[in-house]
């Protein structure tokens, strides 16, 4: 049903359910933009007995980019737009792998977040996902300056590169070869994994799982 503040609220009834048991719910919801879950409430007998407001952002894009990195010479699959770039190096694949870059660079009303949010999927031969490489891949990622200003971030120094490890957000830490080049508006990271990545304020912890429909 409609809000007053003109989001949306699902509710659903369970009869009763013992100690120790789950039940799952499974929606099927249609969306042309970026979805994002911010408040889950469950009453027992029409008390309040648990509330929660991690974000969840379900990331709908149509800017995919794929393409195929070959274990011998090694690649780079960058977005149209020049956004995003993932460098292949020789010897880092154990066999060929298409790859499909994911980005959603519409801004999002959650704190942190720097407004661009990716994901990088390598696929082999047998439609099975690879995220641990032989040798460390390089990530390049272009943003402009309304990004984090947008997003209400004060220091552009504070905007860092990290991962998604299935449970929280991961900051990318300084390496060799990492670099953030605030003139040029541009992060390089070296990573030896694929996964879900986010621009966000380094201060901040939001937990936002992203799923590419």
């Amino acid at each position: 049903m409609s809000e007053a503040d003109g989001s949306k609220r699902i509710e659903w009834t369970v009869d009763s359910l013992a100690a120790g048991d789950t039940i799952t719910v499974q929606l099927e919801i249609s969306s042309t933009t970026t979805l994002i879950n911010t408040q889950y409430d469950v009453l027992v007998n029409g008390v309040l007995a648990k509330t929660g407001s991690d974000p969840v952002l379900t990331l709908i894009t149509d800017q995919l980019t794929t393409g195929n990195v070959d274990p011998q010479s090694g690649g780079v699959i960058s977005t149209g737009d020049g956004t995003i770039s993932v460098s292949f190096p020789s010897g880092s694949l154990s066999a060929p792998v298409s790859v499909v870059v994911a980005s959603a660079e519409q801004p999002l009303t959650v704190a942190g977040f720097g407004g661009l949010a990716f994901s990088i999927k390598a696929i082999d031969g047998n439609g099975n996902e690879v995220t641990t490489f032989l040798e460390p891949l390089t990530i390049v990622v272009n943003y402009e300056d309304s990004d984090w200003q947008n997003a209400g971030i004060v220091d552009e120094a504070a905007l860092k590169l990290f991962y998604w490890d299935g449970q929280t957000w991961i900051l990318i830490p300084a390496c060799a070869g990492c670099s953030h080049d605030t003139v040029a508006n541009r992060i390089t990271i070296v990573i030896s994994h694929l996964s879900l990545f986010a621009l966000r304020e380094a201060s901040t912890s939001i937990y936002l799982p992203m799923i590419v429909r």
